[in-house]
């Protein structure tokens, strides 16, 4: 038997009324398309229609006003108390929007002469509907099928009630006794015995209390207890997601968690039907990265942002396709307003996520919007807002954090994007006005956020961010001018076991260098004075990766530029302390932090010492000189043999493996791991232990060409 609902303006054309989409409550699909007023009409299936005077032994509340206008779906014997939970009171997944809403008051007389009436309306609602691609085909062959469908129903019922068959009471049959304990989970490993329910709460509550509130864009009601039995059943995805990332710290239990997760994912990705709790789960899953259980990876590569670039990319993908995109503009969207302001929070945190994660990688944006036209604020995210005054306020929290990454994005887009515009503002010294621009932007992004009041935690986080821009912004430059000493060697034909001079304050970028190592500077002080170990344990993984990117720019800027004894030694205690703390947040050797410790002891197992300045000008070529300007502002005209992809800078003899930049994790596992020994003996008896300058060493020349899509530098 059905357990179906429609509201009057579906029933009345005897099509299907789509609940679903919206969790079960109205509009329906049709009436939000078509702007209509959508009212769900009582049920007419079930019970005994009274149609004539009730006999003296019949019960007199069956005729009653209040019952007749309650269709409440339960037993003759029992019912739901009205504090009862809205996920309890129904027993299977047929129906999940009976119990959202209060019936309204209007009779079904009221609603039987709109059918009769709306056979011509609904032919030329279906003739009128928009005809723009193949979907829109199916979805009209949809409406007729399922108007057919219906109109058979109906006729059906209709003889069955001249007939006067009995037919038996829906509340009865659907509802008691249940079939599955209202209180139980609809979770697959509770129900092979792989998890205790105990467990599932606990994880929820450790998630609620130390992931949350860096990511909080799921809705609140989601950690209520009592709602966690409905969660399971008709948000499986976000059940899933938040049980996998509370659960990484026990390998067991995280194991469990991670392969159903694992089939989920790929019910997705196979066409199942998911809704925006299933964007929200790839998101969350983007931001806290698992690795995988049974992987013994000793040393950090840069996986993270690999798998965070596939679980972002699966959530816009599902986001585009279910159209929460439209809710990055004020007043274009009309639906139910809480699911309106969810799916709005949703999409903004899509935008976040996919610029950050590809600025990571150096890869193209995918999202579009809500950009600066969109002017979004914290007022617009209401469900982020504090409940009382002891409470962070969330909604102010991602604003801070959505302005960052636009900065990043324009970044990006400017600077870094196009290949052959940036070689070229490289060589000519034309970023500087962009860099200024940037850096007044940073400023004054901080002059509005620095002195927000939160918690410690979440203040950590934007100051580990704000840090990080700065360094993204200001080592532009500092590539820049690796890349016209480099240029400049190879114009001016010499030898090349030549070292290249170190930049020092004569350089014409030098405030944009000392920046961008100030900045590396602040994060990692930033972390190792007010970031706690356990704390970090819960961050999302993109701190631990802003962490790691500073460390290495710093090995290369300790190499290149000219740092005092003291400064030197500074740094290095800085980075001996990163790598204790890194451990100690870690709570196995194959947690994130203990293998990105490993791969910064590998790097600064014996920090490179600078070339002799004795036996190098210390002077930097000018920004262009007009030869080198005319020659190679085109990269079609750079030396035979010059590939920006190999790093080899016009000498066949140059081994790859030592060009390894800051952004490029990958690369640099390889350098620490191999330690860019040449000749082919063992690790420790590479060059990185003999103390040379990175630039004064061959095979490990890199490549600070902006053709090279990893920007090494």
């Amino acid at each position: 038997m059905r357990a179906y609902r429609a509201c009057l303006n579906c029933r009345g054309r005897k099509s299907k009324c789509d609940l679903d989409f919206n969790n079960g409550r109205p509009p329906c699909r049709r009436c939000q398309r078509e702007a209509r007023e959508c009212v769900l009409g009582e049920s007419h299936r079930g019970g005994r229609r009274v149609r004539k005077k009730p006999k003296i032994e019949d019960n007199p509340q069956s005729s009653s006003p209040a019952s007749s206008q309650t269709p409440t779906l339960t037993t003759p014997n029992t019912q739901a108390p009205r504090s009862q939970p809205f996920h309890s009171s129904y027993d299977g997944p047929q129906s999940p929007g009976v119990t959202w809403h209060t019936p309204v008051s209007a009779t079904g007389a009221g609603s039987e002469p709109v059918s009769r009436q709306s056979g011509p309306r609904n032919h030329e609602d279906i003739t009128s509907a928009d005809l723009q691609n193949p979907s829109d085909a199916l979805e009209i062959l949809a409406q007729v099928a399922d108007r057919a469908d219906d109109g058979e129903s109906l006729e059906g019922e209709q003889q069955g009630s001249r007939m006067k068959i009995p037919r038996p009471v829906l509340g009865t049959q659907d509802l008691g006794p249940p079939k599955m304990d209202d209180r139980q989970l609809y979770y697959k490993p509770v129900q092979d015995g792989l998890i205790a329910p105990e467990m599932v709460y606990h994880l929820f509550s450790s998630y609620e209390e130390f992931f949350h509130p860096y990511f909080p864009i799921i809705p609140r009601e989601t950690f209520d207890r009592a709602r966690l039995p409905w969660l399971s059943r008709y948000e499986p995805h976000l059940f899933s997601a938040i049980l996998t990332i509370a659960s990484k710290d026990n390998e067991r239990v995280h194991q469990v968690c991670y392969d159903h997760m694992q089939q989920l994912i790929s019910m997705i990705l196979a066409g199942s039907g998911a809704n925006v709790e299933a964007v929200e789960a790839m998101l969350l899953l983007s931001q806290w990265v698992s690795h995988r259980p049974q992987a013994e990876i000793a040393v950090g590569r840069g996986e993270e942002d690999r798998v965070a670039w596939m679980y972002t990319g699966t959530a816009l993908r599902l986001g585009y396709f279910l159209g929460i995109d439209r809710t990055s503009f004020k007043n274009d969207y009309h639906e139910d307003k809480a699911t309106f302001n969810r799916k709005r929070v949703v999409w903004a945190a899509c935008y976040v996520c996919d610029r950050q994660v590809s600025v990571r990688l150096g890869k193209g944006f995918w999202s579009r919007g809500p950009g600066p036209l969109s002017g979004l604020k914290s007022e617009d995210f209401p469900t982020l807002q504090p409940r009382s005054t002891n409470e962070d306020n969330w909604a102010l929290i991602f604003q801070a954090n959505l302005e960052l990454t636009q900065i990043f994005s324009n970044v990006h887009d400017i600077l870094y994007a196009s290949k052959g515009h940036g070689w070229k503002e490289m060589l000519e010294g034309r970023y500087v006005k962009y860099l200024d621009d940037f850096r007044t932007s940073i400023r004054s992004w901080n002059d509005v956020w620095g002195t927000l009041v939160c918690s410690a935690h979440l203040k950590a986080s934007l100051l580990l961010t704000y840090d990080y821009l700065r360094l993204y912004v200001n080592a532009f430059a500092y590539q820049a001018t690796i890349s016209r000493a480099l240029m400049f060697q190879i114009d001016s034909q010499h030898p090349s076991n030549h070292p290249l001079p170190l930049i020092n304050a004569s350089a014409p970028d030098a405030r944009f260098i000392y920046e961008a190592v100030d900045a590396a500077k602040s994060l990692l002080s930033t972390f190792n004075n007010f970031v706690d170990p356990e704390t970090l344990r819960y961050m999302p993984s993109s701190y631990y990766l802003f962490i790691i990117y500073s460390a290495v720019f710093l090995y290369k800027a300790r190499s290149t530029t000219t740092m005092t004894e003291e400064e030197r030694t500074g740094v290095r205690r800085m980075i001996d302390q990163t790598i204790a703390r890194l451990q100690k947040a870690s709570v196995g050797a194959n947690h994130m932090g203990s293998r990105y410790a490993r791969l910064i002891q590998l790097l600064w197992r014996k920090a490179p010492i600078p070339a002799d300045q004795r036996k190098v000008s210390t002077s930097i070529p000018p920004l262009m000189d007009g030869h080198l300007k005319q020659h190679y502002a085109d990269p079609s005209s750079l030396p035979p043999g010059f590939d920006p992809n190999q790093g080899n800078m016009g000498n066949m003899e140059f081994a790859p493996s030592g060009t390894f930049s800051w952004l490029d994790l990958g690369a640099t596992w390889n350098f620490a791991t191999q330690n860019n020994s040449t000749s082919g003996g063992s690790p420790d008896d590479g060059v990185m232990d003999t103390g040379m300058n990175l630039l004064d060493m061959r095979g490990m020349m890199p490549d600070y060409s902006l053709d090279n899509p990893n920007l090494i530098f």
